[in-house]
């Protein structure tokens, strides 16, 4: 039930976002530590306190007061970033100020908590355009983003690159990279790719929760661990483990089945589609790996079930119908 005042179970979702802000400081770039707190950005936070629409109105008044004061603390470029999206138009001017001598911090700063704000708003475009001018790391992974979608898998490589240069630490671009090649068939930099993002095991950039993105990097590392070396047993244990993250996750039973197909068990292949099946009755992909696994167990009659099924879901998978030909060539020459 949500409140006229926007609270929901007894939470209000604006100290939820403002949240959200202060738990990424990693985000932020290099350089930005050790900033001092001056006491007009002490009066500014001491406001950030107060609750509801007070607090906003409260901050909005104490900081037309003090904008032209030194801007010096990141946590003021959070707040800025936050109240400029609430609405509050002077926090908006002040955190598109140009940069400011002196001040330990400044444009790059505000620019990419002001992108951050854009961003949870869903107006990536503009959150890109002030991420860029900050020269920050989520700028070159979400062009990297936009590149695989166009197909330039060379830029997106180069660009996810100068994403581990600024965030040595982060997943995301060691997942995305690791994605990326795995679609080009180059098993064992894809694999050493998803190894790295699952050390590393922190995602910045998730649009999803981070435990199943952790299990898609497992999954993905399972699929290309086996491509690559042909190890059952390593292979097995990371899409099982990928299970076990997310057992809502098709694509650990899809790959699971995958594995068994290729290393020639058509029983617990088939258990694994099963499963995936169940998971993901109305996309083609799941069954589609069910087929396969058909055919390696010579039933063909489920096999053409599964194949007609896929071919209802899309038409024009090529594979599928390539797959039935072959089907019917074993069958007329039995």
């Amino acid at each position: 039930m949500r409140s006229r005042s926007g609270k929901a179970h007894g939470f209000d979702w604006r100290w939820m976002l403002l949240a959200s802000f202060c738990l990424l400081p990693l985000l932020a770039g290099r350089g930005i530590t050790g900033v001092r707190l001056n006491r007009n950005n002490a009066k500014l936070l001491s406001a950030l306190q107060r609750p509801g629409e007070a607090q906003l109105q409260a901050v909005a008044e104490d900081f037309a007061a003090l904008k032209h004061g030194a801007l010096d603390d990141e946590r003021v470029a959070r707040q800025l970033a936050f109240l400029c999206v609430q609405g509050q138009s002077v926090a908006c001017d002040a955190a598109l100020l140009p940069e400011r001598e002196g001040s330990a911090f400044a444009g790059p700063l505000l620019s990419f908590w002001l992108g951050k704000a854009y961003a949870l708003r869903g107006d990536m475009p503009a959150a890109l355009a002030l991420w860029q001018r900050a020269g920050a790391a989520s700028y070159f992974f979400h062009q990297a983003r936009i590149d695989v979608e166009q197909g330039d898998v060379e830029q997106a490589v180069a660009n996810l690159d100068v994403v581990v240069k600024l965030e040595p630490l982060a997943s995301d671009a060691f997942y995305l990279k690791g994605w990326i090649l795995e679609r080009e068939g180059r098993w064992r930099e894809s694999n050493a790719n998803y190894a790295q993002a699952i050390a590393n095991g922190t995602f910045l950039w998730a649009d999803m929760a981070e435990s199943a993105r952790l299990a898609q990097a497992y999954i993905g590392f399972g699929y290309t661990e086996y491509q690559a070396t042909h190890d059952l047993t390593h292979a097995t244990a990371a899409l099982e483990r990928a299970s076990l993250l997310n057992p809502q996750d098709p694509w650990a039973f899809i790959r699971l089945c995958d594995v068994y197909r290729l290393a020639g068990d058509a029983p617990r292949a088939l258990e694994a589609c099963d499963e995936a099946v169940r998971l993901m009755p109305d996309q083609h992909w799941a069954l589609f790996s069910r087929a396969r696994a058909w055919v390696l167990a010579e039933q063909y009659e489920p096999a053409i079930t599964d194949l007609k099924s896929v071919l209802e879901l899309d038409p024009t998978y090529m594979p599928a119908r390539e797959l039935l030909a072959e089907i019917m060539k074993r069958r007329s020459s039995e």
